[in-house]
C-alpha cells in the first residue's frame, strides 16, 4: 500500500487528511506540524508521497522543508496551501513539486493529484541512472521494486517479490497474480517484462512469466509446473532453459 506523509499544522486540515487518505485506500504514514518532526517521520516511516503545507510551525516553512527532502531523497511532493500569490508560487516552483493544491480542496482533488504525482514520479525514476543502492529506500517508488497497477479508482503497489506470475489475458491485457490478488493490466506481456527484474523471473511460455522462487513443482520433462495451486504450461521452446536453471539432484 502506498504510504503518504502529511505535513500540516492546522488541526482541522489534519483531521481532513487523516480521514480522506484512509478513505482513498492509502496508508497515512504520519502527520507532522513542523519541519523537524516531518524529517523524523520521513526516516522512520519511509513514505512514498509527501503532502506539504507551506505555512507550518517552526522556523522552516514547507518550501524549505521540500528543499531539504529533495536533498535527502527525491520523492513526489504535493503542496497543500491556502497561498497562491506569485512570490509563493515562484519559490514553490523551484522545488519542482509534483502538485499544488490550493485550500480548500476536495477529496476528488486530492485523489487526482496523488494519482498524477505517483505516475509522474515513477516515470521520472525510470530515467534516472544516478541513484546508488546506498541511498535506496525500501519504498516501492524510490527503488522501483514494484509495479504500480491501477484498478478502478485506486493505484496499487505490487512488489516484485509478491508477484507469482504474469499471464496474457486477452488482446493487450495481462493478469498480474500475487498470492492474494489478481490485477488486470492493460499492457502487453513484453512491456511488463521490460519493467520486471528478469533475473528473478522466467518466461516459460510465450504468454506466461513466472517468478522463479514461486515455482513449487515441475513435471519431469518440463511440460508443466506448479505455482501455488495453479498449473502452468511450459512451452516447448522454453523447457530446456527452465530445466538447465534447476539445481537438479
Amino acid at each position: 500500500m502506498i504510504k503518504i506523509l502529511g505535513v500540516e499544522d492546522n488541526p482541522i486540515h489534519q483531521e481532513f487528511l487523516f480521514v480522506v487518505i484512509q478513505e482513498l485506500g492509502y496508508e497515512l504514514a504520519g502527520l507532522a506540524d513542523n519541519a523537524k518532526q516531518a524529517l523524523e517521520l520521513l526516516f522512520a516511516t519511509r513514505p512514498d508521497v509527501v503532502l506539504v503545507d507551506i505555512e507550518i510551525n517552526g522556523q522552516q516553512d514547507g518550501i524549505a522543508l521540500a528543499n531539504r527532502i529533495n536533498q535527502l531523497r527525491p520523492l513526489p511532493i504535493i503542496y497543500t496551501t491556502a497561498r497562491a500569490d506569485r512570490a509563493t508560487l515562484d519559490r514553490a516552483k523551484n522545488t519542482l513539486p509534483y502538485g499544488y493544491l490550493v485550500k480548500p480542496f476536495t477529496q476528488q482533488d486530492l485523489q487526482a493529484a496523488l494519482e498524477l504525482a505517483i505516475y509522474r514520479f515513477a516515470a521520472d525514476q525510470q530515467e534516472r541512472d544516478h541513484i546508488t543502492s546506498a541511498l535506496e529506500w525500501e519504498s516501492g517508488i524510490a527503488m522501483q521494486q514494484a509495479l504500480f497497477v491501477k484498478a478502478g479508482d485506486m493505484i496499487h503497489k505490487v512488489r516484485f517479490e509478491d508477484i507469482l506470475l504474469v499471464e496474457v489475458a486477452k488482446d493487450r491485457y495481462c493478469t498480474v497474480s500475487t498470492a492474494e490478488d489478481e490485477y488486470l493490466v492493460r499492457s502487453p506481456l513484453r512491456e511488463i517484462a521490460g519493467k520486471l527484474p528478469m533475473q528473478d523471473f522466467l518466461q516459460v511460455h510465450r504468454s506466461t512469466i513466472v517468478r522463479a522462487t514461486a515455482i513449487d513443482r515441475i513435471e519431469g520433462s518440463g511440460a508443466w509446473l506448479m505455482v501455488g495451486n495453479k498449473t502452468v504450461t511450459v512451452g516447448k521452446t522454453y523447457r530446456e532453459k527452465l530445466l538447465n536453471n534447476l539445481n537438479l539432484l
